[in-house]
């Protein structure tokens, strides 16, 4: 937990993803994580609405982020499988805010389970997802 406050206190820099998907964090408990970013023309498919690749990658690192909230110090985690629903699209032309929540469902010694959705700040349903995550030990490079 003293990870996430630093990071999202900026005391420690985003990840180098954040340069690309510009996540913040909004709120983080032990096994919940809430992220905000805003979706513009700069994240559009060909088709002219929002990338799912966004939801994907926002929902997989919510839910992974709640997974690693209730881990202890030294062990990390990584995406076992991750599964997203799309409910809505979001068209171009507009900015959207979002809002994706993760929650820890299962934390196992191994293995651990979140859900994710992923709202329009007005509360509409974009996106849903669930992932696995295999526990192991971190080891300094």
């Amino acid at each position: 937990m003293e990870f996430l406050t630093a990071m999202k206190d900026g005391k420690l820099p985003q990840p180098p993803i954040g340069q690309r998907i510009p996540l913040q964090m909004y709120h983080h408990e032990r096994g919940k994580i809430v992220l905000r970013i805003t979706a513009d023309d700069s994240f559009l498919n060909p088709g002219g609405i929002v990338h799912g690749g966004l939801a994907l990658t926002a929902l997989d690192t919510a839910m992974g982020l709640a997974v690693l909230s209730t881990l202890s110090k030294g062990k990390g985690f990584a995406s076992l499988d991750t599964s997203v629903r799309f409910i809505r699209a979001l068209p171009g032309g507009q900015q959207h805010e979002l809002e994706i929540m993760g929650t820890l469902v299962s934390g196992g010694r191994t293995v651990a389970t979140a859900h994710g959705e992923m709202r329009k700040l007005d509360g509409k349903l974009i996106a849903t997802g669930t992932s696995a995550c295999i526990i192991q030990q971190m080891t300094e490079m």
